[in-house]
């Protein structure tokens, strides 16, 4: 499932929060807002054909109830592991958060072991910035 978000001409087809580098985490009030230093991104270029960039990103979380960011080495902030949940707690695709989205959890657990943790209302997933290229990729993804 391809998304209408988009950076110049390519389309984004996925987001791999995997290898992801978090930048910071800042909450105000009831919205969070994390930004990712590197962030995998899939741009699709021709069919079953893709370009992935590392990129900036923000993650904007918006009617905040739980927020907990437990960090052992705040100096390795990448990303293991992640998982966002719908209302019902079922799990949504990244790209999916490309658009102002329902949901009930965003979950984070770092190559660390550090976890960030929040139970909001809505999530939305902003990618501000193409910073490095890495590699062609063709298949399905």
């Amino acid at each position: 499932m391809k998304t209408q978000e988009s950076s110049g001409s390519c389309v984004i087809a996925d987001v791999e929060m995997h290898d992801a580098k978090i930048d910071g985490a800042v909450l105000s009030r009831d919205d969070l807002r994390v930004t990712f230093e590197k962030l995998p991104v899939f741009y699709e270029i021709a069919a079953m054909q893709y370009q992935v960039w590392m990129c900036r990103a923000e993650l904007n979380l918006h009617g905040v109830t739980q927020f907990e960011f437990t960090n052992p080495d705040a100096r390795d902030r990448l990303v293991d592991d992640g998982t966002a949940s719908d209302t019902d707690g079922q799990p949504i695709e990244w790209r999916a958060l490309l658009s102002n989205r329902p949901v009930s959890r965003i979950r984070l657990v770092l190559t660390s072991g550090g976890v960030l943790d929040a139970h909001c209302e809505h999530a939305h997933l902003i990618v501000t910035m193409k910073e490095k290229y890495l590699e062609d990729w063709t298949g399905p993804l």
